[in-house]
């Protein structure tokens, strides 16, 4: 009796000097502590130095997918300050739900990958690699280097360590619909990308494949553009 009374009075101090059932309070664990918004999330305030003791008195121990996902969407959408040590947190946690991958797999085509760039902050998993390409496609892609912790969800959404010319297609595509990506930076990065894709095929012995290029200015299909040698 004594501890349905626990799990149902509301004595769980909470930020701001309100009280809260256990129910409805998430233990204090490093775990949240490290992942969570105290105030957002209702978070006790006293720690809980074992958590099978506080999930035994009724308090929130586990940690869902979805509440990760929306501190993501907090910090995506109000452009809310999120260090890369954090984001390395979520995902790093997200990478052990296994059973929750359905759900992880459609938020995250919402652009849920921090990786603060000066053309981009926030990426989808297709803009995405898990090693740095730098020298190819410049600050146009997202490198998942900082989260190297989190390769089992990268794993999952389909990210690859290199590109191959599935990537470079959507890339192109990308670009190529982009407004504000133009000029002569542009066309100098679009080089590298052009002689990787031909190595590609040369390896794989594809002929035939159509895709976005760029040419006096203008954006292509490939099949309309002669090729010059200099």
């Amino acid at each position: 009796r004594w501890l349905w009374d626990l799990q149902e009075s509301d004595w769980a101090a909470l930020p701001g000097g309100t009280f809260a059932k256990p129910k409805e309070t998430f233990a204090r664990t490093d775990e949240a502590q490290a992942l969570l918004d105290p105030e957002e999330d209702g978070v006790c305030e006293w720690a809980a130095h074992s958590p099978d003791v506080a999930r035994a008195l009724g308090f929130k121990v586990e940690i869902p997918a979805e509440r990760i996902l929306q501190r993501l969407r907090v910090a995506r959408l109000k452009e809310h300050p999120l260090t890369t040590q954090r984001a390395a947190a979520y995902y790093e946690h997200l990478s052990r739900d296994e059973q929750s991958s359905t759900i992880v797999q459609k938020a995250f085509q919402e652009g849920l990958i921090y990786v603060p760039s000066r053309s981009c902050n926030w990426w989808r998993p297709e803009e995405c690699l898990r090693r740095e390409h730098s020298s190819i496609f410049g600050d146009l892609c997202g490198y998942l280097g900082a989260y190297g912790s989190a390769d089992r969800l990268w794993e999952r959404l389909g990210i690859n360590s290199d590109p191959d010319l599935d990537y470079l297609s959507r890339f192109w595509l990308r670009v190529s619909n982009s407004k504000e990506l133009k000029g002569r930076d542009l066309v100098r990065g679009l080089s590298a990308t052009y002689i990787l894709a031909e190595r590609l095929i040369d390896g794989l012995g594809l002929v035939g494949k159509t895709v976005p290029v760029l040419a006096d200015g203008e954006w292509h299909n490939s099949s309309e553009v002669f090729v010059t040698e200099h």
